[in-house]
């Protein structure tokens, strides 16, 4: 799933968290990089408070329940801030 325009990384980071799967990042490359320990760095150094959004980001799920969470993540933050694609 690609996530698109994500105006607040901070609040999509803690959802991240609270996922009880694994969640994945996935680069053009196909490469995986864990992205609740991603989220929780950027949380506990302040980069996430500090950043200005995240474009775009692929992301590959564990659990389906983790899936469904970050789309209704998604929807909550409303059409004009973050674009969902398959």
């Amino acid at each position: 799933m690609k996530v698109y325009n994500i105006s607040n990384a901070r609040s999509f980071f803690e959802r991240v968290l609270k996922c009880t799967g694994s969640v994945y990042s996935l680069d053009a490359s196909g490469n995986r990089t864990n992205l609740k320990d991603m989220a929780e760095y950027c949380i506990d150094s302040g980069m996430a408070g500090q950043m200005r959004g995240i474009d775009e980001m692929n992301l590959s799920f564990e659990r389906d329940e983790d899936l469904m969470s970050l789309m209704r993540f998604a929807m909550q933050m409303g059409r004009e801030e973050v674009r969902v694609g398959a």
